[in-house]
């Protein structure tokens, strides 16, 4: 057994040595011949090829035995064939990763008296780290060989794969037009203030600078340029008078750093969102109406223009639309299931929207309205009064509640470790206006200034301070030749008419008149009504009534909720065998 694993890892390797050359081959010749002017255009193909190639050679080589003994049932043969080959492509970018990480620490690390070597020693390092890496993974995950399942389940597992890997076809072409976006559109005015700011999370573990948006964005943003050997905001004055603008516009267009690459790395791990928000909602759609619609539900989603138009920047709309569908569907597989496990999948769910914006705080009520409800529709507990019923409701909610703090918490105290106290009590006086009424707030949060463990906390209520003031407060806002200095109260109803694609708005109002006329079959679907249509009409009545009308991006919460909606009642269609539902799929 230890000779041929010995045997395959020579083999493996081999087959990198042969890849290095091929990735290296296709990469001058591209960059030579066909796009000189687009280096990373040519090394993203240059991959590409290499890992396909690697996929082949070490299939029908290195892991030959287990490769064909998966594939030899030729009605699982496309099934285990594209398994195969989405973990080896998987396992290959984890090992991109590992490499470039690898080569960083140790180019970074090197003893001086080897400085001169320090790239010889990273690239040494990397390849190794990398190799073992890549062999263990696709050993023991890659090829491992699969248990045999009854027919009927076989068929099912092997349908519903062929609808995942559609929804993958989706996803990616969504992803490839965000990522052209990356590097085509310029730093718009938010990114002046959030990309500098997560640079300093991650650097110098200091909040000082825009505390009215949760951190983890800003953050993520943050990871990519602590490879690139930036001038940080540190190095100007504004930083020191806690001007997050001047800090901003300094950072990127006045540090002598390439603002165009500094976008392009911070924009990239905004990716993840539209990856993470496509996959659970194309989850919990087939989840409760099947694939097809499932299918139908993400592909509304992915083509959405503000999702396609917003996405690729570090902004918070797209990733607070992300909270709130992890929000509710891990509350509402809570609620079905009633068990620990998805009691604590629930309050890390509702923790990790916290940490995206503010605006998520509104899951709260939202879930508290639901808990209700759901007290009310739950058949397993109809012999039991509804206070009863609702109590046991309400104590979940309590601890799922305290959950959501506790991760909130815990993300906050590394961000703000190292602010000094006195930059956080003038980050108190700065943002919290000098309002008689507010007073009694500026002295309270002073209480929490010096220990990171309770600055955590304070700075966390500063923020969320902020953004009620905010959206009380409101701003200038102009629509169709009006313009007013506060809020217009039909601002979002009219920009949501005008910027919504007219599928979406005639697939909604054929959605409630389908509703109306057929009514609601069963107790399962009158309660999805209510968990789609709380959030929909909550965050819709906070948004009107506020006073910070932006623009339609600031709906995208309320999105896949719509898409929801429309997705119960075109599963109800297809049920129904109607020609439209076929035709629509």
């Amino acid at each position: 057994m230890k000779s041929r694993s010995l045997l395959q890892f020579l083999k493996f390797a081999a087959v990198g040595v042969l890849n290095t050359l091929m990735d290296w081959a296709v990469f001058y010749l591209l960059i030579f011949f066909l796009i000189p002017n687009s280096p990373l255009s040519a090394k993203a193909i240059s991959f590409t090829v290499a890992v396909i190639n690697s996929f082949v050679l070490n299939s029908i080589w290195t892991f030959r035995d287990e490769f064909y003994s998966g594939i030899k049932d030729k009605n699982l043969k496309f099934y285990r064939l594209s398994n195969y080959f989405i973990r080896f492509i998987l396992v290959s970018l984890v090992g991109f990763a590992v490499n470039f990480l690898t080569f960083r620490y140790i180019i970074s690390n090197v003893p001086d008296a080897f400085a001169n070597h320090s790239n010889i020693f990273g690239l040494i390092a990397a390849s190794g780290a990398a190799l073992v890496w890549n062999f263990i993974i696709n050993k023991f995950w890659t090829y491992k060989k699969e248990e045999n399942l009854p027919a009927e389940e076989t068929e099912k597992k092997v349908r519903k794969f062929k609808f995942d890997l559609m929804a993958a076809g989706i996803l990616t072409i969504a992803l490839i037009i965000s990522f052209l976006l990356i590097s085509r559109d310029a730093p718009i005015v938010d990114e002046t203030a959030h990309i500098p700011a997560g640079y300093t999370y991650v650097a110098y573990h200091d909040y000082r600078l825009n505390p009215e948006h949760p951190p983890l964005v800003k953050f993520l943003a943050g990871i990519p340029l602590q490879f690139l050997n930036v001038k940080g905001p540190a190095l100007d004055s504004s930083w020191n008078d806690i001007r997050q603008w001047d800090a901003g516009w300094y950072f990127l267009f006045h540090s002598g750093n390439n603002p165009d690459l500094v976008t392009f790395w911070a924009r990239l791990p905004m990716l993840l969102f539209i990856l993470l928000l496509g996959t659970l909602l194309y989850k919990w759609a087939s989840e409760e109406f099947g694939n097809k619609t499932g299918l139908f539900v993400l592909f509304l989603f992915a083509f959405t223009p503000d999702v396609l138009g917003h996405g690729h920047f570090v902004t918070t709309d797209v990733p607070a639309t992300f909270g709130f569908v992890l929000g509710m569907y891990t509350f509402s597989k809570f609620l079905d299931k009633k068990n620990l496990k998805y009691l604590l999948l629930a309050g890390v769910g509702l923790g990790v929207a916290q940490l995206l914006k503010f605006s998520t705080f509104l899951l709260y009520p939202i879930l508290l309205m639901l808990i209700i409800v759901k007290s009310v529709f739950d058949v397993e507990l109809e012999k039991i009064k509804f206070w009863s019923r609702f109590w046991q409701y309400f104590k979940s909610y309590f601890w799922i509640s305290l959950i959501s703090f506790i991760v909130v918490w815990l993300v906050y105290i590394p961000m703000v470790w190292d602010t000094p106290p006195n930059v956080e009590k003038a980050v108190i006086l700065s943002n919290l206006t000098s309002d008689p009424r507010i007073e009694i707030f500026r002295n309270f949060l002073g209480h929490f200034v010096n220990n990171p463990f309770s600055r955590a906390i304070g700075h966390y209520i500063l923020g969320l301070m902020m953004v009620f003031g905010r959206v009380a407060g409101g701003n200038s806002t102009f629509i169709i030749d009006h313009f007013a200095d506060k809020s217009i109260s039909w601002f979002f109803p009219l920009a949501f008419l005008i910027k919504t694609p007219a599928m979406i708005l005639i697939l909604f109002f054929f959605s409630i008149i389908y509703l109306i006329v057929k009514k609601v079959k069963n107790v399962r679907q009158a309660w999805l009504l209510w968990a789609f249509g709380i959030p929909f009409v909550v965050y819709w009545a906070i948004s009107v009534k506020g006073s910070l009308n932006i623009g339609t991006r600031h709906l995208l919460p309320t999105l896949p909720f719509l898409y929801l909606f429309i997705g119960l009642t075109m599963q109800r269609i297809i049920e129904s065998k109607k020609l439209a539902a076929n035709i629509s799929i």
